[in-house]
Formats: C-alpha cells, sequence, structure tokens
C-alpha cells in the first residue's frame, strides 16, 4: 500500500512538472520579445503536498523604472514569489483550514510529505489576517443623508534595513525601502475641540496597503479609495 502511495505520488508529480514546463515553453513562444529579452533556464524547487517539485524555467530580463530586472513568467503565473519554497497550491489548501479549528499539528499531519512547520501554518495564516485589516476599516460610522465625508491620502517609505531580535539590532541589505500609503476619512472636526489649539478629527478611520513595487494610476486609486471608504 505505502509502495502504491510512493508511485502515485511520483505520477502527480511527474505530471505536474510536464504541465508546467510546457506552460513555460507557451510564455516563451508568446511573450513580448522587445520588452523580456530571454537570458537563461534555471530550475525551481518548490514544496507541494506530494514532496518537492524540481522544474526547469526560463529567465527574462526587462526594463523598469529605469533598471533592469529579472523575472520568470511561469512564476508570475503561479504566483511564486521570489523567495518562497511552497507551492501556491499548497498554500491555498492550507489556507482553508483557517477558521475550521483544527490545531497546527492537525494541519500538518494532513500533508505528511510536505513536512511542514508550526511557524510555516502560523506566517500563512497571519497573511490572511493581515490582508483582512489592511482592507477594512474599523467601527463604521453612520453617515446622515449627503452628509460630507473628508479623504486624507498620505505616503511614506519605511526602512527595514534593520530588525531587533532578542538580543540586538541585526542589519540587513540597504534599499529596502517599502512603501506604505494611508487613507484616513473623517467628517470634519470634533466640535468639542473646535476652540482648542489642537482640533481633533471627527469619526476618524485609517486603514492603509502597502507593497513595494504597486503604482497605481489616478483612477485605479480613486476605485481603491472608494472600496475601502465604503467600510467607513
Amino acid at each position: 500500500m505505502l509502495f502504491n502511495r510512493k508511485e502515485e505520488y511520483k505520477y502527480l508529480l511527474n505530471k505536474r512538472k510536464e504541465e508546467i514546463e510546457t506552460r513555460d515553453m507557451e510564455l516563451l513562444e508568446n511573450r513580448d520579445k522587445k520588452r523580456y529579452i530571454l537570458v537563461k533556464v534555471k530550475s525551481r524547487t518548490i514544496t507541494t503536498e506530494f514532496e518537492n517539485l524540481t522544474f526547469d524555467r526560463h529567465i527574462y530580463k526587462h526594463y523598469i523604472n529605469k533598471k533592469w530586472k529579472y523575472t520568470a513568467l511561469i512564476d508570475e503565473e503561479l504566483k511564486l514569489k521570489k523567495w518562497s519554497k511552497l507551492d501556491s497550491n499548497l498554500i491555498e489548501l492550507i489556507k482553508e483550514q483557517l477558521g475550521t479549528g483544527k490545531r497546527y499539528r492537525d494541519i500538518i499531519d494532513m500533508f505528511p510529505e510536505a513536512q511542514l512547520s508550526p511557524m510555516t501554518i502560523s506566517r500563512i495564516f497571519k497573511s490572511i489576517e493581515n490582508q483582512d485589516k489592511r482592507n477594512k476599516v474599523e467601527r463604521k460610522v453612520n453617515l446622515v443623508d449627503k452628509q460630507r465625508v473628508y479623504i486624507f491620502v498620505d505616503d511614506a517609505f519605511v526602512n527595514v534595513d534593520r530588525f531587533k531580535n532578542k538580543y540586538k539590532w541585526r542589519k540587513l541589505k540597504r534599499n529596502k525601502d517599502t512603501q506604505i500609503r494611508v487613507i484616513s476619512f473623517c467628517t470634519g472636526f470634533d466640535i468639542k475641540t473646535i476652540h482648542k489649539k489642537r482640533r481633533k478629527l471627527k469619526d476618524k478611520r485609517t486603514t492603509f496597503f502597502m507593497g513595494k513595487d504597486e503604482k497605481l494610476t489616478t483612477e485605479e486609486l480613486a476605485i481603491r479609495i472608494y472600496e475601502l471608504g465604503c467600510n467607513f
């Protein structure tokens, strides 16, 4: 029985590898050749629910924001982040367990071949929770008909070139600034503080979204603010 299961896993892995590499060849042939310049073929290993899977894919360079960047089109299509070792399908299977009441150990036992750790499960769950927090504003405000709402938008670049562990500050590589766009909503000044030097905003709610390379047009930003404002 164990032998049959291993053979089945091997068959599924080979099938997935063939599908990925076939799709990678399609992207190679149909790409914008002026935009994506072929550099090399490089292998990548990811962890699936059936063990590790190693496949070959094409690496390209493209000129963006006045500098060359390297990418693999198949990685983007499979939603594989640069340093991630987990298959996106496996991540989705783990996300489905959020809210089921299962312990981390129970989830790990569901995918024994993946050899997951409790920290991996924790990071995946926290990514869901953090994304939910970014896309909502706490405690809705009861607005009257045609009441005016003020919106403030501010950008900040946070340098994460160091972090503090248990004992000391550890330095990381420079040029790791992360853009954070803060969106604030309010209904004006609080009448109780109208005569004070430091007046407070009434019904103020703040949310944010972040992304190092995210570029939004004015129209896209307006749509994003509208979506967030619907929760005001």
